[in-house]
């Protein structure tokens, strides 16, 4: 799905609650480096495998760098998902499904 945004040509905006433009984050991000890609991939692959894992809510990353957090919490966005911090270890990600959770399209 992230590699389809090179070939989007769709004017549809995604924004984080920070009013980020996630198309252009992830293009941006997908262009950096080899690692940067290979991150931002195996995040869309696990949200993926959460969406459609039925009897699943919610996914709890490991303990990562504060870069690594926010990948996570843009994808998860992108994905319609809630994102939050663990409050025990303040360096784990716990996305869960809502009501708006989909698979993007582009």
């Amino acid at each position: 799905l992230l590699i389809a945004l090179f070939l989007d040509s769709s004017s549809e905006q995604f924004t984080d609650s920070n009013g980020v433009d996630l198309i252009g984050f992830f293009k941006e991000t997908l262009n950096k480096n080899a690692k940067d890609r290979n991150t931002l991939l195996q995040i869309e692959e696990d949200l993926i495998d959460l969406v459609d894992e039925k009897s699943r809510r919610e996914i709890r990353f490991p303990a990562a760098s504060s870069y690594h957090r926010m990948l996570i919490h843009r994808t998860a966005a992108f994905f319609g998902m809630d994102h939050n911090v663990d409050t025990e270890t303040q360096t784990c990600v716990i996305v869960s499904k809502t009501r708006s959770t989909r698979i993007p399209d582009v």
